[in-house]
């Protein structure tokens, strides 16, 4: 599997946020990265590439995406779309193709529907590994959500019977019980696992 970063970063230029994700990239040696909510036009790909010391970029149709990686790899793009960028991904030394599907949900249940759609028919064209990585703004359990009004159920219906669809499974991780806050106090702090990886078994 390649090795990647998969952020949602809100704002490459926010409090030293690149700087951080070059150290990592440096250190661990990262071949692919995926970064969520830019806040920068798409047209400033090349310098962020170069920053990074990738050879290859590309932002899904409306920039909220961004994806870098480098020369051992080849991308190709098999579905571009406001909520999610599919590619498969093929290593020069091997002949395996997987894909990958960065996903940036919308938060309203109608539009995300049409990203549940859209990856309904993706799905019939990959045949392989395939992970899907993101911010799906979707949580699986009640478990996942801290605060506010209590997680109904209803509205994680669409998401966990596409998932179960696709036979995806939850890759875990390691850290914090959630991904996502309204950085409220006490009270009034709302806190959501959103972001998730997942992949098939194949």
């Amino acid at each position: 599997m390649i090795s990647t970063i998969i952020w949602n970063i809100r704002g490459v230029e926010s409090k030293g946020a690149f700087d951080r994700l070059i150290k990592l990239v440096n250190f661990y040696k990262v071949s692919f990265v995926a970064l969520l909510e830019p806040f920068v036009h798409s047209s400033n790909l090349e310098q962020y590439k170069r920053k990074l010391g990738f050879q290859h970029t590309i932002a899904n149709c409306n920039g909220k995406i961004w994806c870098f990686w480098d020369a051992d790899y080849t991308c190709t793009v098999i579905s571009n779309y406001k909520q999610q960028l599919t590619l498969s991904v093929q290593h020069a030394m091997v002949q395996d193709t997987y894909w990958v599907t960065i996903v940036y949900a919308k938060t309203k249940a109608r539009r995300k529907k049409k990203l549940w759609q859209k990856l309904e028919q993706i799905k019939d064209i990959i045949q392989g590994p395939w992970s899907m990585f993101g911010d799906f703004n979707s949580i699986m359990q009640a478990i996942e959500k801290k605060g506010g009004r209590p997680h109904r159920i209803r509205k994680s219906k669409d998401f966990i019977n596409y998932m179960d669809d696709y036979c995806m499974i939850d890759a875990g991780y390691i850290g914090n019980d959630f991904t996502w806050s309204n950085n409220r106090k006490r009270r009034k702090r709302i806190s959501e696992r959103l972001d998730r990886v997942l992949y098939n078994d194949e």
